[in-house]
């Protein structure tokens, strides 16, 4: 947070109500001293309170004499008596709105949130703010905001009314602590307040309250939207002490979603223990006699037999790259119900082998998958993952949605439906999340952990000096300028090569910034293709360039080959041009060559600057280092080697293979890993590309230093996932992040403008692109920010850009989860709160004063059917999506005091009914959808027809009996992509009716015909609660 508040507040560049409020929202302790404290100035900042802030407010003398307006404009206080004399003579002047101030202050006080006090020893002109701030769990910093500014309208700064001020803010320890001393002994020195402010308020100001609070509100609706879901109300009849409460949670949630859907994806952020939760749901499955089967990546074998070595059943443990080398054993499935996919998101391609595989031995099974990213590429990862799992027609009857298929098509027009149908079977909680709900310090194992503490380092190295002072600018000139012909087998639209020569362009800056070893790599190899096509073009034949950048450091490379040549016929353009511009980018690859020909590892001033700062700063400690490019990892490996900073180890995505990378991980963190060679010794440094950044455990180690620019920060999180883990030894984890601090703004422009222009071919190519996948097409649109967050993290030392970075990403994908945990914490963990709300009558309404939503929240029941509505009375809209209206009504603050009758000019009576009729057209599609014709795939309607022609054969009329009639049926209903697969696998034409009706029998053995959905024709449209935002 630090680097978001300013040095200087003076109500023009900077508002001091902006820097406050940015505080509040994180302050456990506030402290305020001030001349006028105006409930003007409080209602700009009131709704940032949160529910841990306690504030001291000493008010001073400005002025001798206050009337009651004044108590609602501020108070200007000079003798205790002087003030209760003029509040009880003038409160009746008092409107409509200042009563309400006025009230709500006196709620605050009376709730031990707020205390006054009053300085009458002599005149006080001081205004001091300061803030202690618990940011995420974790105290942050303390602050002092000393100046001008009076806590009033003008002295905060609300728009044209702003006064010019002058504000200091003070974060050194030792002076914020300079402050607090000040402070309390001014606090000391004044007069209490609140006793007497209280008693003339009750006396004096006639209220009528409401029967109903904003929280009252929130517990009726959380009460009535989840007080018939089994699993979350039920006590857990099997052992999970050793879970943390945030994992138990989760596997009541999982056991729910598994009830309804016979899958799950569990999806919490890195390093928050997904395989315990997977544990913790092996039990209940294991007691309940039901068998499993894991499915993880190789290297994480082994800690899968530590995790099911407490179970006295065999549990199969399958490799996923196993599956998709040889395919699926049969055997492997028999008598099991339960698979859990570790790592899920190997699974996001459905072209890939092991996804077919998968998906045709599944559909019978209980489905868990983990993964904190679920969402690699696109959102089509995700759509893959779900599908493993769940029918195309899954959620028509609940949600109306004819098709899962048809609405990731279209994921900006929708995002509601999206979060919609994610909410129903992902469970998805980031580290900032638990912090907020949990707290820092969590049981887990039977032992007391905390999150460690993250810290966030920038090492500057000079560019420059790597390559010279002119250099940069040449060669950058040279790599936007070069023609990069493209040679193809297949026809390329203009369009097309742009795309590709951009792509090509922003490799070489991004190797280029990464290290000279490896822009040296790739220069050379481009240098050498150029050679081998202009050679090739003297005998007749031209070479695409993946064959022969693929090859080219293969000992058995052979240009001779003819597979890779092509016939210089072929090419339907100049080839006299072509090889014009092969020669210029021969020449422009030489003279860089040239140019940094003499920077060897002596003169590299960049990696000279990673071995100082290991030797001055982290010798002795374990580090791993992470790098984009497997050439600067071997090219530091080379050199850190022959260093004394102990064993050192470098590992990519070419040499971990054969267990070597399973071996690497035990000896570089053996506490978290069973050690598979114990004559090698323990690992010191070890450097790596991201083959280690997702799914490890290497928290024997508390420092990262990321070598190259994290051109996709969300990287740094996923890296920063394999050592902050809540099972850390460590306190502290450190963060290092190389930034060149001469060239960084030109080297992201160049690949910012290369970028843009990559982005703008995705959109308006279109499937015709054959250079990049879909995938990459969408990546680029949803996460489209990543230089301006290289630039932030450019600027800051500061480790809450990384909890930023996490709710970003977070917020690609929409949760319910606040509210279930508001559910758990308020309902099932409190039976006073529960035997309360279970009382609660319907129809109840309750009213909250809001500067950010102006509009009605309407919850209405039809049956088991639950709907929560925001009406914006701004837009005149109505937003139906539950996690997002439900952010409105929780909103971070839960108001328990009854609020007064307003008189509000609003029809409420048309917006509820604007409301019922909105939930009235939803049951009118939703009839509509579950009536219509349902669609099935070609290979079905094939089937039927063989079916219906047997039925009329008499031969096998005696043989069809009820059970197996309705077993037909089961083919005219939607099935799952795996039982499609392997419907289309039976080859049909070629079988005997004998041997069709048994291998159909077989197949859909599994399915079940759709139940009757709960009848909601003529149900009644309930109306459960509302609240009006004024």
């Amino acid at each position: 947070m630090g680097t978001n508040i300013p040095e200087i507040i003076d109500n023009r560049e900077h508002f001091l109500k902006d820097t406050i409020n940015k505080l509040l929202k994180y302050a456990t302790n506030v402290e305020m001293a001030t001349g006028y404290f105006y409930i003007s100035g409080f209602d700009l900042v009131k709704e940032n309170i949160n529910d841990n802030c306690k504030i001291n407010v000493v008010i001073g003398d400005e002025t001798d004499r206050i009337t009651a307006e004044e108590i609602a404009e501020g108070y200007n206080l000079r003798k205790k008596y002087y003030i209760k004399n003029e509040i009880e003579k003038d409160i009746k002047y008092l409107n409509d709105d200042q009563k309400i101030n006025v009230y709500e202050l006196s709620e605050l006080i009376k709730q031990g949130k707020i205390d006054f006090k009053i300085y009458v020893k002599d005149k006080f002109h001081s205004k001091a703010y300061i803030f202690d701030v618990l940011y995420n769990g974790e105290m942050q910093e303390s602050y002092a905001i000393v100046g001008s500014s009076n806590f009033s309208k003008r002295g905060l700064g609300d728009g044209n009314l702003a006064n010019t001020e002058l504000n200091a803010v003070l974060r050194q320890p030792s002076q914020v602590e300079k402050v607090k001393e000040w402070f309390k002994r001014i606090w000391n020195e004044a007069e209490d307040f609140n006793e007497d402010l209280l008693r003339i308020i009750d006396e004096n100001i006639t209220v009528e309250k409401l029967d109903y609070s904003p929280f009252d509100i929130l517990l009726k609706t959380l009460y009535e939207f989840y007080k018939d879901n089994n699993f979350l109300n039920k006590d857990i009849k099997f052992n999970l002490d050793d879970l943390a409460e945030f994992q138990k949670f989760a596997v009541k949630r999982a056991l729910q979603i598994l009830e309804n859907y016979n899958g799950v994806i569990i999806a919490d952020s890195v390093g928050l223990g997904k395989t315990y939760i997977a544990k913790g749901l092996l039990r209940y499955f294991i007691n309940n006699r039901m068998n499993a089967l894991i499915f993880c990546p190789a290297s994480l074998k082994s800690n899968w037999e530590v995790v099911i070595d407490e179970f006295q059943i065999p549990i199969k443990i399958v490799s996923q790259e196993s599956i998709g080398r040889d395919g699926v054993e049969q055997k492997d499935f028999e008598n099991v119900q339960v698979i859990i996919i570790d790592e899920a998101h190997n699974f996001r391609n459905e072209t890939a082998n092991r996804y077919k595989e998968l998906i045709k031995v599944i559909m019978d099974k209980k489905v868990i998958q983990l993964t904190a990213t679920p969402i690699n590429n696109s959102i089509k990862d995700l759509y893959n993952l779900l599908v493993l799992f769940l029918k195309d027609d899954e959620f028509k009857n609940k949600l109306g949605i004819k098709s899962i298929y048809e609405v990731f098509r279209d994921y900006e027009g929708n995002k509601n439906k999206i979060m919609d149908i994610l909410n129903e079977v992902m469970i998805r909680r980031s580290r900032t999340f638990i912090k907020k709900k949990y707290g820092n310090k969590l049981n887990y194992e039977g032992k007391e952990f905390k999150f460690p503490k993250r810290h966030l380092f920038k090492i500057n190295y000079n560019i420059a000096h790597v390559y010279g002072y002119n250099i940069f600018e040449e060669i950058s000139k040279i790599l936007q300028n070069l023609n990069l012909p493209i040679i193809t087998r297949e026809k390329l639209t203009e369009k097309q090569e742009a795309f590709t020569k951009a792509l090509m362009k922003t490799i070489f800056l991004k190797r280029f910034e990464s290290s000279i070893e490896a822009f040296r790599i790739s220069i050379e190899k481009q240098k050498k293709y150029c050679e081998l096509v202009l050679r090739g073009i003297e005998k007749g034949y031209l070479l695409c360039k993946k064959d022969i950048l693929a090859n080219l450091n293969s000992e058995d490379f052979d240009i001779e080959d003819e597979n890779i040549k092509i016939d210089i016929s072929q090419y339907n353009a100049d080839i006299d041009k072509l090889k014009e511009l092969f020669e210029k980018d021969y020449e422009s690859f030489d003279f860089i060559l040239q140019k940094i020909r003499n920077i060897d590892a002596d003169k590299d001033m960049k990696l000279q600057t990673l071995i100082n700062f290991i030797n001055e700063k982290l010798r002795g400690k374990k580090v791993l280092i992470f790098t984009e490019f497997s050439d600067t990892a071997r090219y530091l490996y080379k050199n850190l080697l022959d260093t004394d900073f102990g064993i050192v180890e470098e590992i990519d995505s070419e040499n971990s293979k054969s267990g070597r990378k399973e071996k690497i991980i035990s000896r570089f963190s053996p506490s978290f890993n069973p050690r598979l060679d114990n004559d090698d010794k323990e690992i010191d440094i070890l450097i790596s590309t991201d083959v280690l950044s997702e799914g490890q455990n290497l928290q024997d180690c508390n420092i990262i230093i990321n070598y190259d620019l994290t051109w996709n920060p969300v990287r740094i999180i996923q890296r920063e996932g394999r050592i902050d883990r809540i099972t850390t030894k460590f306190d502290d984890i450190y963060i290092y992040n190389f930034m060149p601090d001469d060239k960084l703004d030109e080297i992201l422009n160049l690949v910012e403008r290369l970028e843009k222009k990559i982005n703008y071919i995705n959109e308006t190519v279109g499937n015709e692109n054959k250079i990049i996948s879909e995938d990459k097409r969408i990546n680029d649109l949803t996460f489209n920010d990543n230089i301006e967050k290289l630039r932030e993290l450019a600027k800051c030392n500061d480790s809450n850009i990384l909890d930023e970075l996490e709710e970003e990403r977070e917020s690609i994908i929409p949760s319910e989860e606040y509210m279930l945990e508001d559910y758990n914490e308020f309902i099932i963990q409190n039976d006073s709160i529960r035997n309360y709300v279970k009382a609660l009558k319907d129809g109840i309404f309750s009213i909250v004063r809001s500067d950010k939503n102006k509009g009605v929240f309407m919850f209405f029941k039809v049956g088991s059917e639950n709907y929560l509505l925001f009406y914006d009375i701004i837009t005149n809209q109505i937003i139906s999506n539950k996690s997002l209206v439900y952010s409105i009504i929780s909103n971070g603050k839960k108001i328990r005091w009854k609020p007064l009758k307003l008189n509000i000019n609003w029809d409420i009576e048309g917006i509820l009914k604007e409301g019922e009729k909105y939930v009235e057209n939803i049951q009118n599609n939703l009839r509509q959808v579950r009536a219509s014709i349902k669609e099935i795939d070609p290979i079905q309607r094939k089937i039927m027809e063989r079916i219906e022609d047997m039925l009329g054969d008499i031969k096998f009329r005696s043989r069809i009996k009820p059970e197996q009639r309705l077993r037909r049926k089961k083919i005219m209903q939607p099935l799952h992509k795996g039982t499609l697969m392997k419907l289309k696998e039976l080859n049909i034409d070629n079988l005997t009716d004998e041997e069709f009706l048994d291998k159909l029998d077989e197949i859909l053995s599994y399915v079940e015909i759709d139940k009757n959905n709960e009848d909601i024709n003529n149900k009644e449209i309930r109306l459960i609660c509302y609240e009006i935002f004024v």
